[in-house]
């Protein structure tokens, strides 16, 4: 009897495990657009001798329930120098929970080491919590969903970035 017991209470408990994974599984959050200010270069002598540009932002995230939340962002880009006012918006990615808990953006964020091999440009992925992920939402031409040339490389990609909450409401 106690063998027989013992097989339920392990089989209870491995499907209540992967059972709560299957609930717990990675999804669309909502969506985070960032308006950029311009540039300014970052010298090797500057913050830890990162050769590159940072730029401050201001952040909306709206969550696929309708909550907002407002976050101050400082990105770290390579490549071309763009002067110009741009607004980035991403697609957050992670594990679905119900609510979402004020503030769970707020962390540093790198460059996905491994980006997906249909991607313009690479994710950007929670250091701290890196089941978080921000997913550029790159502008395709209408009817290029399905054609086999690629979107033209962006101007600049973004290394790094960190998030800060400012307020929310929701």
């Amino acid at each position: 009897m106690r063998p027989l017991l013992l097989a339920v209470i392990v089989a209870s408990w491995w499907w209540s495990c992967t059972g709560a994974a299957a609930a717990d599984a990675t999804g669309e959050l909502g969506v985070l657009t960032c308006s950029l200010e311009a540039a300014r270069d970052v010298r090797p002598a500057d913050e830890a001798n990162e050769a590159g540009q940072l730029r401050d932002a201001l952040c909306s995230f709206k969550s696929k329930t309708g909550e907002e939340e407002i976050y101050t962002a400082r990105l770290r880009s390579v490549g071309v120098a763009s002067q110009s006012l741009v607004t980035i918006i991403w697609l957050v990615k992670g594990r679905a929970q119900t609510p979402l808990p004020a503030g769970f953006l707020q962390q540093s964020y790198a460059a996905d080491p491994k980006p997906a091999p249909d991607s313009v440009a690479p994710a950007v992925i929670g250091e701290v919590n890196p089941n978080i992920g921000l997913h550029p939402m790159a502008d395709r031409p209408a009817g290029s969903a399905s054609t086999q040339t690629k979107p033209r490389a962006p101007e600049f990609v973004i290394t790094s970035v960190e998030l800060r909450l400012r307020s929310t409401s929701g």
